[in-house]
């Protein structure tokens, strides 16, 4: 166990919610900050006024204000809202003489571009498409600068696509639980281009095993995180029928020029330094969530 508290921040997001009970069971306290608190967490300008950043052992930071779509919706966002967000929080620890450990969440499946020529690996080069790559981008390099100027331990993790979360009836996000929706409304679920998108996605289990490794192990450095097998839409999809014995009504559109069509990511890296694999195939995690939410 840590006996410094664990601060993570975008307490309210779906990630946040699902790793913090196992970190607090696992490694110790947990501390957890969000835009507005309330009796589960604190928000900024309290655990800034106070000594929550500079007592913990490890903050998390795990807060951003878009997902891919709203970004392209209102472009340069991340730089209004995150990017500051992440500076004033850097910046706090900056002149800290026992500095907590910094793990940026960051974004495997928008960071790299589209990955034609084999799986991506943390020295391939960032060519995000649109316009929340371009902001984690943008993040990590901001995280870099402050931990070459003030000596602050940093861990950026690019994570690829989460699922096995819960999520909200009037507002579900993530495959899964679109799917679930379409199904049970007779709405049809919109899937861009034909279907042939190609995604690697981590279930939110091995996330949270994951991260404990790597809070344990100390780890520093630039990492992905993921399964390490992608799949398209329509093979998630077709999954999706078979368990539940029932089509997903679908419609499809034309997809936008800014989603990634085809991310393939490594995990090699993580697994040389820790031992970590991911250990919930597709078919499981689907099966897990269907059972849950059933």
């Amino acid at each position: 166990m840590i006996e410094k508290p664990i601060v993570i921040t975008g307490a309210r997001g779906r990630l946040a919610q699902a790793l913090a009970p196992v970190l607090a069971e696992r490694c110790g306290e947990v501390v957890q900050v969000s835009r507005t608190g309330d009796n589960s967490c604190l928000c900024y300008e309290d655990a800034f006024e106070g000594d929550v950043f500079s007592s913990a052992s490890v903050i998390i930071h795990s807060a951003w204000s878009t997902v891919p779509s709203l970004s392209e919706s209102h472009p340069g966002l991340e730089w209004r809202n995150d990017l500051p967000l992440l500076a004033r929080l850097l910046d706090s620890l900056a002149h800290l003489k026992e500095k907590p450990t910094f793990i940026f969440i960051s974004s495997a499946g928008t960071v790299y571009g589209s990955a034609l020529d084999g799986p991506s690996q943390e020295d391939s080069p960032l060519l995000p498409i649109g316009w929340y790559g371009r902001g984690k981008v943008a993040a990590e390099s901001l995280c870099r600068h402050f931990e070459a100027a003030f000596q602050i331990p940093l861990l950026t993790l690019r994570v690829s696509n989460p699922y096995g979360m819960s999520s909200k009836a009037h507002r579900p996000q993530g495959i899964l639980a679109a799917a679930k929706h379409a199904m049970e409304s007779g709405q049809p679920l919109t899937v861009w281009g034909d279907g042939s998108a190609q995604k690697d996605y981590l279930h939110i289990d091995d996330f949270c095993e994951a991260m404990v490794t790597v809070i344990n192990q100390k780890l520093m450095g630039i990492y992905n995180l993921c399964h390490g097998s992608s799949y398209s839409i329509s093979e998630i999809l077709a999954k999706i029928a078979v368990l539940v014995g029932q089509p997903v009504p679908l419609r499809y559109t034309e997809g936008p020029a800014w989603d990634v069509t085809r991310s393939r990511v490594s995990g090699m890296k993580l697994h040389g330094a820790t031992g970590w694999n991911a250990k919930v195939s597709l078919d499981d995690g689907i099966a897990r969530y269907f059972d849950k939410h059933s």
